[in-house]
């Protein structure tokens, strides 16, 4: 078993890795005039992650081929997310899969793809 400060070295020794900047986003939901309701997406948090390319295939849709590509996400273990968030990162915005807590609770995965 890991001792409190092994288990502190751990996670400072994580953020060190991970190099850049994401934004947690959550969405409000509003009543509109017609009874429906609109979404607005706002930043919750901004987190230190690091990104790696998973997987990329081409899709079809709309009767042409689109490009779909997975990301895995890297933040830290105390990092507020769940699969009802979204996640900006390097101009672009992500739809949140999975978020998947490593053994040792160091930090969290994000699998995400763009929306």
């Amino acid at each position: 078993m890991l001792s409190d400060n092994d288990l502190s070295f751990m996670r400072e020794s994580i953020n060190e890795l991970l190099p850049d900047t994401c934004y947690i986003l959550s969405k409000t939901e509003t009543v509109d005039a017609s009874g429906g309701y609109t979404a607005t997406w706002g930043t919750a948090s901004s987190v230190a992650c690091r990104t790696d390319f998973t997987n990329g295939v081409m899709q079809t849709a709309g009767g042409g081929l689109q490009p779909f590509s997975q990301l895995t996400i890297s933040v830290p273990h105390d990092t507020a997310v769940t699969t009802d968030n979204r996640v900006e990162w390097n101009h672009g915005v992500y739809s949140i899969s999975s978020v998947t807590d490593n053994s040792w609770l160091i930090f969290k995965q994000l699998v995400v793809h763009a929306v």
